[in-house]
């Protein structure tokens, strides 16, 4: 938790053979930029959480993680592992990890078409978000995945849906659900 809610942090260097980002290291620094070295082989999933305003660059040649459209990606499981505000998720995640979205600012959010699972808490406090669209073929939806995403009304449940975790809709604004189907409920 080394420089959690430092709201106003814009900046910092990080040496270039750090290979762990542990735990909420930058919990809240909404404004940071940050260019993470070829050296980081671990980023724990709620290093950047709540960090709707973060950059956030990779350098290139980083063999686990890259930094396209702004987000931080597990090369290896196409895990989205952070996006911003600003961040253009590319079309070939198949998972939201764990606190990867976490305090967008964002009204709307399509998750992308080949998303099978959206992770534990991953849009958890994203209170302006009114709209979510989720793709057929996702699978998964974890533990409190959209938990205090205050101003959620309504969602559209893919029939394809396989698994929905306890409280994924838990502080929500939830009124209707859509859904043909969920062949599983519970952990």
């Amino acid at each position: 938790s080394l420089f959690s809610y430092c709201e106003n942090l814009e900046t910092v260097i990080l040496p270039n053979n750090i290979q762990r980002l542990p735990r909420l290291i930058f919990h809240k620094c909404r404004k940071i930029k940050v260019k993470l070295p070829a050296s980081v082989i671990e980023i724990q999933p709620s290093s950047f959480r709540d960090c709707g305003g973060a950059e956030i660059e990779i350098d290139e040649n980083n063999e686990v993680y890259s930094s396209e459209g702004n987000c931080i990606i597990h090369k290896p499981t196409k895990t989205l592992v952070h996006a911003s505000d600003s961040s253009v998720i590319p079309s070939y995640i198949t998972k939201i990890g764990q606190y990867a979205v976490t305090g967008l600012t964002l009204e709307t959010f399509k998750v992308p078409e080949n998303v099978v699972e959206i992770g534990e808490n991953a849009f958890e406090n994203c209170n302006n978000m009114k709209d979510i669209y989720l793709p057929e073929g996702l699978k998964k939806i974890g533990y409190a995945a959209f938990y205090r995403c205050s101003n959620l009304r309504k969602i559209n449940v893919p029939s394809t849906l396989c698994k929905l975790g306890d409280e994924a809709f838990g502080g929500t604004a939830i009124t209707q659900f859509s859904f043909e189907q969920i062949k599983y409920v519970g952990n």
